[in-house]
């Protein structure tokens, strides 16, 4: 396998099977395959089983956590959104499998361990796609973005579905009397 670690976009389109995040699937055994090899490449061979649980055990938990399928799971494909939901998680147990005591307070530890640090920021970048796009769609359907409801919830004090209606209101032309 020769992944070129610094083409981010080169990586999520052979993750992604050279589909976008908004129709294709992601190709959980290349994913496991690229967290393992920026490992060893960054000095620490032997992790491909961790990775291996630590990707699997997520989707099984999520599974059966909501009861909704995360794909196709038998043909170890994934929904964009399933990394979205899990880009943290993995990151953290990849931090803690590295020995790094404190990432919060250590921001440069993918400079250090560049390799991993690639791979995880080819798939935030997938997360944040999947993000974007979901946020695109709302926008469209609501005529106001998720952000601007956050927004509105924060400067009133309401909770985010009391501003959710509310803006949704007010598109409508509908005041508070």
């Amino acid at each position: 396998m020769n992944l070129n670690l610094s083409d981010k976009e080169g990586l999520i389109a052979w993750l992604m099977g050279g589909q976008s995040v908004t129709r294709g699937m992601v190709n959980l055994p290349r994913v496991m395959a690229l967290l393992t090899r920026a490992l060893e490449q960054d000095g620490f061979a032997g992790a491909g089983d961790e990775v291996r649980e630590l990707l699997l055990g997520s989707v099984v938990d999520y599974e059966a956590r909501t009861g909704e399928s995360s794909g196709y799971p038998e043909r170890l494909l994934i929904t964009p959104a399933v990394v979205y939901m899990h880009y943290a998680d993995w990151e953290a147990a990849i931090v803690q499998m590295l020995g790094v005591p404190d990432p919060d307070l250590q921001p440069d530890w993918k400079a250090r361990y560049r390799h991993i640090g690639a791979a995880m920021k080819a798939l935030s970048a997938i997360g944040i796609r999947v993000m974007l796009a979901a946020s695109d769609v709302y926008e469209k359907q609501h005529g106001h973005s998720m952000m601007e409801v956050f927004m509105a919830s924060c400067e009133s004090g309401e909770d985010f579905d009391q501003s959710r209606a509310r803006l949704t209101a007010q598109r409508k032309g509908l005041r508070a009397i």
